[in-house]
């Protein structure tokens, strides 16, 4: 059998999404074609292509399940199938994992800083085709969500506020991709959640505006973490609004803005008094 042939083959049954196809990367000489540095892997599944370095091959073999798992959920939450492949870009090493956000998808200046950037054991940023996701090879399979994170924020771009950011309400964004991605699913032992939660309580000295947070030191600082707090406003959301009411918050951004400016106080009122009564019995 010749090799053109063979490379049809191999091309029909990817395309169909018969099977998964691994091999090394390439690099190209232009910024805006390049995919990966010199040496990575490729993994196609049915939805995803993704480019790693061997060091994160055994997590990204999960990652592979984890999101196809996590983009039938996002499907059907948003009501739209996905359309095209999304490419997933996965860095060992941090200052190449900066540098390729700097080459593509317009994501220069867009990584937020909360400290020593060094130490990091996992980030992650999107843009509308792609995920691109450091991972620290000593953590990588404590972090296996970071991923289906940045897939939630993708989807949420792309169906609502795309590249206008004025739309984007960020507490509401990342508390729910906290919430969806599965990351917080060992709290859903009541137990767990509410040692979680007095630790936020408690290191929470003041309660924001949420809707006016923007990544950065607004977001995460000495009173308060925004990523706690959005997790646990949307959670709050999710036990006392109906299913229809939650599902529909995501397109009205009006009353997200609305909801933001208190949702702290109103979730505290609203935990606090379920702990009192568990304390009680």
């Amino acid at each position: 059998m010749n090799k053109k042939l063979i490379s049809a083959l191999i091309g029909l049954a990817l395309g169909l999404g018969l099977v998964c196809y691994i091999k090394p990367a390439f690099c190209c000489k232009t910024k805006s074609s390049q995919e990966a540095p010199l040496n990575y892997q490729f993994l196609y599944t049915q939805n995803f292509r993704m480019t790693y370095p061997e060091t994160l091959e055994q997590s990204v073999k999960v990652v592979a399940k984890v999101v196809e798992t996590k983009l039938k959920e996002y499907e059907k939450f948003f009501g739209i199938p996905l359309k095209g492949k999304i490419k997933i870009n996965f860095f060992d090493n941090y200052a190449k994992f900066i540098n390729f956000t700097e080459c593509l998808d317009g994501c220069k200046n867009s990584l937020p800083n909360y400290g020593d950037d060094r130490n990091r054991m996992c980030q992650g940023i999107f843009s509308m085709e792609r995920l691109i996701i450091f991972a620290n090879p000593k953590f990588q399979m404590k972090k296996i969500f970071t991923a289906p994170h940045e897939l939630f924020h993708l989807l949420y771009r792309r169906y609502t506020y795309q590249n206008d950011w004025s739309k984007r309400f960020v507490w509401y964004d990342e508390g729910m991709a906290v919430f969806m991605s599965g990351q917080m699913d060992h709290l859903k032992d009541e137990n767990k959640f509410f040692e979680y939660y007095a630790r936020v309580r408690q290191n929470t000295k003041t309660t924001p505006n949420m809707s006016v947070l923007h990544h950065g030191p607004e977001f995460i600082n000495e009173n308060y973490n925004g990523y706690d707090l959005g997790y646990l406003a949307i959670r709050y959301l999710h036990e006392t609004l109906s299913s229809e009411e939650f599902k529909a918050l995501y397109a009205d951004l009006a009353k997200i803005e609305t909801l933001g400016t208190d949702i702290v106080e109103k979730m505290f009122q609203y935990y606090d008094a379920k702990l009192a009564s568990r304390s009680a019995k």
